[in-house]
């Protein structure tokens, strides 16, 4: 992850060029939407991208980033501490120092993380676990039906809630109630 490491940086760039190849054929194929999920954290990086996608055949398409900033410390700390938990990466790596190494790759992402500007075109970034939200350009029909979804997000557990609907005669030999049953 240093960027002073070019035999490194050559691989990350084939890399991304390999994923966004794929998304291309993934929408060639039919798909409608199409998510590159990489760390595009340079203007060039997201030129690359929107240069390769505009000049694509046989259709270009358009791109939307999507940019999470998170500068609040205490979220900060639990997403390493959730990510060094779960991650194969950390597989049989003692929990303290999985976290360790992730806030070196985060360093190293910051030494050379430029924010999405407005000229870069469509774009939404996510403040703090969507406690913010700003949207750029955001007018094609794609792209205003993802945004209240990203809008509405939010990472982390939470409790979810099922009910069944009930039989219209309330009948409970028939499983209706006049109660919503809840489930576990």
């Amino acid at each position: 992850f240093d960027s002073k490491n070019v035999a490194c940086g050559l691989a990350r760039e084939a890399a991304a060029a390999a994923a966004l190849d794929d998304a291309l054929l993934h929408l060639d194929e039919g798909g409608q939407v199409a998510i590159l999920d990489a760390t595009n954290s340079t203007a060039a990086r997201r030129a690359m991208i929107c240069k390769t996608a505009r000049e694509h055949s046989p259709r270009p398409y358009g791109v939307i980033f999507l940019e999470v900033i998170c500068d609040d410390a205490t979220l900060v700390a639990a997403n390493l501490r959730s990510k060094a938990a779960s991650s194969p990466d950390f597989l049989g790596v003692p929990l303290e120092a999985a976290v360790e190494d992730l806030r070196l790759r985060l360093a190293k992402y910051e030494e050379v993380y430029e924010t999405v500007k407005e000229s870069e075109g469509t774009f939404v970034k996510l403040f703090n676990l969507s406690s913010k939200v700003m949207a750029n350009m955001c007018t094609r029909p794609v792209v205003m039906s993802i945004l209240p979804y990203l809008m509405a997000m939010h990472v982390g557990a939470r409790p979810i809630y099922l009910a069944r609907a009930l039989p219209s005669d309330g009948n409970p030999q028939d499983g209706g109630s006049e109660r919503l049953r809840t489930l576990s």
